[in-house]
């Protein structure tokens, strides 16, 4: 799963690790919209999409297939529905990519690129208001346990200097991701 921050490039991250894979991906920003018509991200419609995307993930694993969850995971209650569902199917590995960039410039050129392209996820979160929200509101996933006492392997992505590192957990997993991200520079 994939947690960050926005404009982070945790979408691209995630269609390329599943589509690496070969595992289904399900994508947050097609359950619908969270933002109202004032341009405010409503909390309520975050939570529901949450929970859309636990169902879901429920399905693919009691069926014995993985799969890559792209979501911005900000809260830990969000997380805690995945690592719910993980513990009732055998799931060898969590991996979670920590999307972030210090560049506030860059941030904002890509919020720029989305607004201009309809094709972008979420193209209606383009201001830098929003960014700052999602830092602001993060928590932390190296404090998260799973079910089962493990620490999920965490893999960090600066989108920024384009460097991914396995933080904790190293497992085959983590390592496979962090060099399919490696390739995906070239790209962006």
């Amino acid at each position: 799963m994939t947690n960050g921050y926005t404009a982070c490039l945790k979408t691209t991250v995630a269609r390329r690790i599943a589509d690496e894979l070969e595992v289904p991906l399900i994508e947050a920003y097609r359950l619908g919209k969270v933002v109202t018509s004032s341009g405010v991200v409503s909390n309520e419609k975050r939570d529901a999409r949450y929970k859309i995307i636990a169902e879901i993930t429920k399905i693919y694993l009691q069926n014995g297939i993985p799969v890559v969850i792209d979501a911005t995971f900000n809260f830990r209650r969000w997380r805690e529905y995945i690592y719910e569902i993980t513990k009732q199917y055998p799931v060898s590995d969590t991996v979670i990519v920590k999307c972030f960039c210090h560049d506030v410039a860059l941030i904002q050129k890509r919020l720029t690129a989305r607004q201009a392209n309809s094709l972008f996820p979420d193209q209606e979160v383009t201001n830098i208001a929003n960014y700052f929200k999602t830092v602001q509101e993060n928590e932390i996933v190296e404090a998260d346990i799973l079910p089962d006492g493990r620490m999920p392997a965490i893999v960090e992505f600066d989108s920024g200097a384009f460097v991914a590192k396995v933080m904790c957990a190293q497992t085959n997993l983590a390592k496979q991701v962090v060099e399919i991200i490696q390739h995906i520079k070239n790209e962006v």
